[in-house]
């Protein structure tokens, strides 16, 4: 297949994006498939030197500016589909899912308002818990320019302690903070509200972290994670050897067939397409509670649904070519 591989973007998950796209690009050469990389944050968006590029120590010239020129000088008739391996803004938010359907240009994944919605925690929130059911943390977001706001009184009274701060539309856990007590909020508030417009206030739920992949035709198992650091940081996502994952992970069969429902019913009820991930946490005395669903899931060596995907005998290169066929159909 004739595919094009939109690697970087603009972010601050930019290093990320880029981390996915190398293993994509890498998988689906070696697998006969006809591929171009492209990064639309860059002036010259056709990477031709690709090791260079794959190279993070390299700086580089990027902006957002560039996205519209740069889809613009795509031609439809070249691509059979595009493989966003985008993480962040312009790249789970919807933005580069428009550009790309003015273009008539197919791309994997969910569609324009599915990829918005999903990227919006707190209101994503509202539609997985008010549709779906799913039980989700309690929590407010208020815009990170509302200096006036009460944030103690609005803790103590919806949520209580520890809360996690956070921004609301990142991911990879850029600008959050666990508040053990008051005192702490304001500089959490400040902290979130430099990588966004709104900051999400939410219920910390104790206990263990689990994550369901929804690939379309495929069931996944439910995967444990557990970082060495107290929280599944940056580093701990990121860097070999800083996590360990139980895949499948320990639970009864029952609690575990009822968490995987819960993580297609949110899917679903978002409008979700192809392939994601849902995050919980599972407390002591048996509530699962979904944190978000993630509309691009990172495909990086120390990714989450690839290790569901070999758990379940499929290699890196079928779960590509899988989530390809399901976004083709």
């Amino acid at each position: 297949m004739r595919i094009l591989v939109i690697s970087g973007g603009s972010s601050e998950e930019r290093e990320i994006s880029k981390r996915t796209s190398a293993a994509v690009y890498s998988t689906l050469l070696n697998g006969g498939h006809q591929v171009t990389l492209f990064d639309p944050a860059l002036a010259s968006p056709f990477v031709k030197n690709v090791q260079p590029y794959f190279e993070t120590a390299i700086a580089e010239e990027y902006s957002a500016t560039n996205f519209i020129h740069s889809v613009e000088s795509l031609n439809k008739s070249e691509y059979d589909i595009a493989f966003i391996g985008l993480h962040g803004h312009n790249g789970e938010d919807g933005v580069i899912q428009s550009l790309l359907e003015l273009k008539q240009i197919p791309y994997t994944g969910s569609g324009v308002m599915a990829s918005a919605l999903s990227m919006d925690k707190h209101i994503a929130k509202s539609v997985m818990h008010s549709v779906a059911g799913v039980d989700v943390p309690k929590g407010f977001c208020i815009s990170s320019r509302n200096t006036s706001a009460d944030i103690l009184k609005l803790a103590d009274e919806i949520i209580g302690y520890p809360v996690v701060v956070k921004p609301n539309d990142q991911g990879s856990t850029v600008g959050l903070t666990i508040c053990k007590s008051p005192a702490e909020l304001h500089k959490a508030f400040e902290l979130a509200g430099k990588f966004s417009t709104k900051v999400l206030f939410e219920e910390f739920i104790p206990g263990r972290e689990l994550t369901v992949g929804v690939v379309e035709g495929w069931e996944l198992p439910v995967v444990e994670i557990k970082p060495k650091h107290d929280l599944y940081d940056y580093e701990c996502k990121y860097t070999q050897g800083m996590t360990d994952y139980f895949c499948p992970a320990d639970l009864p069969e029952a609690l575990a067939a009822k968490i995987v429902e819960a993580g297609n019913k949110a899917f679903h009820a978002l409008g979700c397409e192809g392939y994601g991930r849902a995050d919980f946490r599972l407390t002591p005395d048996g509530r699962f509670s979904c944190l978000e669903m993630n509309s691009l899931p990172g495909m990086t060596a120390t990714s989450l649904l690839p290790k569901m995907a070999q758990a379940k005998g499929y290699s890196f290169l079928e779960l590509i070519e899988q989530i390809i066929k399901v976004s083709l159909k």
